[in-house]
């Protein structure tokens, strides 16, 4: 679910893949995708269903962030 898009190359864009979250750690910070707004909440779709690999460094979302919604979801990349 990885990979560089080079579609844009002005952006300030950090290439960024989703995982299913093994376990939680102590100090994760995690975020219920209703919580999730407006563009946060478009990418973290599109990177789900595998229609985006890259995420402006401005998005809300970090490396390491666990999102809740059907499963738990880790951000990973960066």
């Amino acid at each position: 679910m990885s990979f560089t898009d080079r579609s844009s190359p002005g952006s300030l864009a950090r290439s960024t893949s989703l995982h299913r979250a093994d376990s939680i750690e102590n100090g994760d910070r995690i975020r219920h995708v209703d919580q999730l707004e407006g563009e946060t909440l478009q990418l973290f779709l599109e990177l789900l269903d595998g229609g985006r690999s890259t995420v402006p460094a401005t998005c809300g979302l970090e490396r390491g962030d666990v999102i809740v919604f059907t499963d738990y979801y880790r951000i990973a990349g960066g």
